[in-house]
């Protein structure tokens, strides 16, 4: 639930100009924040161990943008502020670098956020970039009790892809397995097997589960199609645009989940604010 008290906050960006070694500062339009009222009790998003935040965020490797631009300039700890401040239980992330070059951000991203934010993580590396990996992860307040890199279908040159797969320990022998993906962007062919590959490696038992990311599955395609007969969209109406900040035209990411018997959706919307192109999707289920 969101809390009416808003403020407002200029940031400035630096950046390095080769060659002269001169610093230009541009300045980002002026932003609200909406601040999230932080609930007591077993999860964040609400007063008991039935509940529980989920948040879809792509990170883009920190790297900020302006007026839907990259710039370059790299900025982890505004990465931090966007989880902390909405008050996420769990965050299924993607574009998450490890020791790669690009950005001289030479870091271990999911860790370092894993730090920042307080919470446990689990990382999946997709393929390398920039002298290291990237991939997708899983931050979560609750104890990872598994953790899986499951590699999805690639054909032949095209980006590998893979799912973060955990499973969670809610507490009172509560367990929910959350999967962070980004599917096959170019081919529909390439990203229906990986849809496949995932609802069989899901439905293989009767655990609650939650799927989040990037499904690059525009409503009404044969993709979107298959992911709604395999699994259970976070809202009956449009999806909520992610992309691209700060006036998010695109459905980018989504939250689906297991079964009805499994969730009930309390609440969904998307962060008031986000340093980069991407904009985070927030759902709040309560687990039946």
């Amino acid at each position: 639930m969101l809390n009416k008290n808003i403020f407002i906050v200029i940031i400035a960006l630096a950046s390095t100009v080769a060659f002269g070694c001169k610093k230009i500062y541009q300045v980002e339009e002026v932003h609200t924040y909406e601040t999230v009222e932080e609930k007591p009790g077993g999860g964040n998003a609400g007063g008991n161990d039935n509940e529980i935040r989920v948040m879809s965020y792509d990170i883009n490797y920190t790297n900020r943008a302006f007026k839907g631009t990259n710039t370059g300039v790299l900025d982890i700890e505004a990465v931090a502020d966007v989880i902390n401040s909405n008050k996420a239980d769990v965050v299924c992330m993607r574009q998450v670098d490890k020791f790669t070059t690009r950005g001289q951000m030479d870091i271990d991203q999911a860790s370092v956020l894993a730090n920042l934010t307080g919470m446990k993580y689990f990382y999946a590396p997709a393929r390398t970039v920039s002298g290291g990996e990237t991939g997708n992860a899983v931050l979560s307040r609750y104890p990872i009790l598994e953790s899986e890199n499951m590699k999805l279908f690639t054909e032949g040159n095209d980006e590998a892809r893979c799912a973060a797969i955990v499973v969670l320990d809610l507490g009172s022998g509560k367990k929910v397995r959350v999967v962070s993906t980004q599917l096959e962007f170019a081919k529909e062919a390439s990203r229906l097997k990986e849809i496949e590959e995932l609802k069989i490696r899901i439905k293989t038992d009767d655990m609650p589960s939650i799927l989040a990311g990037n499904m690059t599955a525009n409503v009404g395609t044969t993709s979107f199609n298959k992911l709604t007969e395999a699994f259970v969209l976070y809202t009956t109406e449009t999806p909520l645009a992610t992309f691209s900040y700060p006036n998010p035209t695109t459905v980018s990411d989504y939250i689906f989940y297991s079964s009805e018997a499994h969730f009930k959706v309390a609440n969904f919307y998307i962060a008031g604010y986000t340093p980069n192109r991407h904009v985070p999707l927030i759902v709040d289920f309560e687990l039946k």
